[in-house]
């Protein structure tokens, strides 16, 4: 299996559409949402081995963020800032596995790419955007970036570089 954009699109509606009680329950439905997401990438036919500490440096950096977050075009800028951070955290600190201890993440180049498309997501906060259209958009952008996360195969004799897909 692959990455699905549409699951991650679906993850996230129901995300929108079940409204977290605390900012640490919506920073878990982000974390689960793009968890689930992850999960079923591949790099040289593996699945990725999603540990907790990758999960728990992603909903940290969420967490500040909601914590702070008000519906504002002016806060575009930061909140996308803050969601890309998060997700390339989920990503390197530490780098995820692929099974193999010699197989790991070695570089996220989305990023840049990913807080450029999410600030004209969340510029456009206070749009008469559906739900429907906000996780499609969101879900596009986060799938953009996912595919930059660059895995390196250090099994020897000669280290081999792949995209995730």
């Amino acid at each position: 299996m692959a990455l699905d954009p549409n699951s991650l699109k679906q993850q996230l509606l129901n995300l929108f559409n079940s409204k977290a009680d605390t900012y640490d329950a919506a920073a878990q439905a982000w974390v689960d949402a793009y968890s689930a997401y992850a999960a079923v990438g591949q790099a040289f036919g593996i699945t990725p081995t999603l540990l907790p500490v990758s999960k728990t440096a992603m909903k940290s950096v969420l967490l500040a963020q909601f914590i702070d977050i008000s519906p504002s075009p002016t806060k575009a800028a930061t909140v996308a800032s803050s969601i890309a951070t998060a997700l390339t955290a989920f990503w390197l600190s530490p780098p995820v596995q692929f099974s193999l201890p010699a197989i790991f993440v070695t570089a996220v180049t989305g990023t840049p790419i990913l807080t450029t498309a999410l600030q004209t997501v969340f510029a456009s906060v206070l749009s008469t955007d559906t739900p429907d259209i906000k996780a499609t958009q969101l879900s596009s952008a986060m799938d953009i970036f996912t595919k930059t996360v660059t895995v390196t195969n250090f099994v020897p004799p000669v280290p081999v570089i792949t995209t995730l897909i």
